[in-house]
């Protein structure tokens, strides 16, 4: 608005939110010690198979990860959705032998979204500009997941940041930075607390709490019915 000429100084941001009772806290062991005590640390991605969600950047990163990894079958890597471009990141997955660990599960209703997300230990979102100009938003999977308590890996990109803080309650990268991204996964397997899960929930119940955001918005439209 400001680039085309509009006054914005009386403006301000209203946030989307996601239901905090649908989408609630999962209560996870550390990624650390799920490695040690032999299970699967299992990485989550919800979303169409199209450019902005730079599928074939997160396939490179993984392969690249799994090579710093002792036990490779320690890592599940799991993807929700259809869409243009699921042949093609499923040829990638085969070309870069990943296809043990990532499993293409299809499109799921909210329901079993939400089961997914509750066994899942982070969720994958490398949102880019595509090669066509589509780009994100704000994307509600990322607060759906981290009202759960699961945090998300994703990008530096369009809304996304003022979601997540970097180290805080998620972590973020630089568009298509693969080496980065592999040391960002990299730094997840010796996490041995819950502050990354707790700070995301916290995150959604404060600033991205659906109810909370209703009642802001319904004040500011009597406000200015009233003005």
């Amino acid at each position: 608005l400001k680039k085309i000429g509009l006054d914005i100084s009386n403006t301000g941001i209203h946030y989307a939110g996601v239901s905090v009772d649908e989408f609630s806290y999962s209560q996870r062991k550390p990624a650390a010690q799920k490695l040690i005590d032999g299970e699967k640390l299992i990485f989550l991605q919800v979303a169409r198979f199209v450019g902005k969600k730079g599928h074939e950047y997160t396939m490179q990163a993984l392969h690249d990860f799994l090579k710093t990894q002792p036990d490779p079958s320690l890592f599940e890597f799991r993807l929700i959705g259809d869409g243009p471009l699921l042949d093609a990141t499923q040829k990638q997955v085969e070309k870069l032998g990943l296809s043990d660990v990532v499993k293409f599960l299809g499109v799921k209703n909210s329901n079993e979204v939400q089961s997914e997300m509750s066994k899942a230990d982070f969720l994958l979102q490398h949102s880019v500009v595509a090669d066509d100009g589509d780009m994100e938003g704000l994307p509600i999977v990322i607060m759906e997941a981290m009202a759960t308590g699961l945090p998300a890996i994703s990008t530096y990109h369009s809304g996304i940041p003022e979601l997540i803080k970097d180290g805080e309650n998620g972590l973020l990268v630089e568009e298509k930075d693969i080496i980065s991204y592999t040391q960002k996964l990299e730094s997840l397997v010796s996490i041995q607390d819950n502050s990354l899960n707790e700070n995301a929930q916290n995150t959604v119940l404060k600033d991205f709490n659906l109810d909370i955001q209703n009642q802001k918005l319904a004040k500011l439209y009597t406000k200015l019915i009233n003005a």
